[in-house]
């Protein structure tokens, strides 16, 4: 008996239909690039510094005793599980070069990512007010999910994520897709494939968090700040389902928390927006991460914007030597889906 290498290898494209894992990610075998899921994932988190958090079970019925006693024999199995898991990994442009005048298919994410969005219930179509990528809420399909780990293959299909995006001053924007799965189709026994390709993911840089302008009626930087799509999902019986379960989503909230200087010239904005009554007096929050695309350099920028945050909580805060707060934001929209908008541009 002999111990063997640790490896591991993740990657997400949507479906086409609920219940219809996606062909692509079933027909990866000895190479695996961007272009087929493939997400390189931030190496301060997850098993291995892959970015990737998973445990796999076992869902069962247990016995009754044998008699006499209070042992049970081996339970019925009803399926293998996944209920979730987690992957981190930079949150980032294309990255693609811009080879001429910028247009709009220059910011079109690797498929990887545009899949955990739509996880998350976002879908993206050019941006139409400028150049780049426009995501906001939709109604996306569930997508399927391929993860090797140690030589074993494991295919998760009907998946759906929340998002959780923390920017750190001075760092990376960092994104944490918890996945909820549907159903875990047959595991197999699998060597990683030979060719891992992460093009642009491995060689171009995610822009720092510095100089992003972000607003709240007043210009006010941030110490810390994490945006979090939070969608909750119920599972359905469905007898014509592969697990006998369907899951859905149930509703969402999206959040900003974090801690923000306070500006000079509105000494009480957070109290008046405690106390606010009207969508009017609401305030939109904007930043952006990154420049924007410019010719002959890589579209690595997004966008935040939330138009009508409401402020659920505030606490005072001493921000080195500066007035601050610590704050919570839930967001809302004056038309459906329209809470937030991402733009890669």
């Amino acid at each position: 008996m002999a111990k063997f290498a640790f490896e591991v290898a993740v990657g997400f494209l949507p479906q086409v239909a609920e219940g219809t894992y996606n062909t692509t990610l079933d027909g990866i075998t000895t190479s695996w690039a961007t272009s087929g899921g493939l997400m390189l994932g931030d190496p301060e988190s997850g098993i291995g510094e892959s970015g990737l958090s998973l445990t796999v079970g076992r869902s069962k019925r247990d016995k009754a005793f044998l008699a006499g006693s209070f042992t049970r024999s081996l339970s019925d199995f009803l399926k293998a599980e996944v209920p979730s898991f987690e992957f981190a990994f930079p949150f980032c442009g294309s990255r693609v070069t811009v080879p001429g005048a910028p247009a709009d298919a220059d910011a079109i994410l690797h498929p990887g990512l545009d899949a955990l969005l739509q996880a998350a219930g976002m879908a993206g179509a050019d941006w139409g007010a400028g150049v780049g990528q426009r995501y906001v809420f939709s109604s996306p399909l569930p997508i399927s999910a391929l993860i090797f780990y140690s030589g074993n293959r494991l295919r998760l299909q009907d998946c759906r994520a929340s998002l959780a995006i923390e920017y750190t001053p001075g760092g990376l924007a960092i994104a944490t897709a918890t996945v909820e799965v549907g159903s875990v189709l047959a595991p197999t026994l699998a060597a990683l494939p030979t060719t891992l390709n992460y093009t642009t993911q491995a060689s171009v840089s995610a822009p720092v968090v510095q100089a992003v302008a972000n607003a709240w009626q007043e210009t006010r930087g941030f110490e810390e700040l994490t945006l979090s799509i939070e969608p909750a999902f119920e599972e359905f019986p469905d007898s014509n389902a592969p697990a006998g379960v369907v899951k859905e989503a149930s509703d969402r909230e999206v959040k900003i928390s974090g801690r923000l200087f306070s500006d000079d010239a509105a000494k009480n904005y957070d109290l008046t927006q405690i106390l606010a009554t009207s969508s009017g007096t609401l305030d939109q929050v904007s930043f952006q991460v990154g420049a924007s695309m410019t010719t002959g350099n890589p579209a690595v920028a997004h966008q935040i914007l939330a138009p009508q945050p409401e402020l659920l909580t505030t606490a005072p805060q001493k921000l080195g030597t500066k007035a601050g707060s610590e704050i919570e934001l839930v967001l809302r929209g004056a038309t459906a889906n329209s809470e937030l908008e991402i733009i890669f541009r």
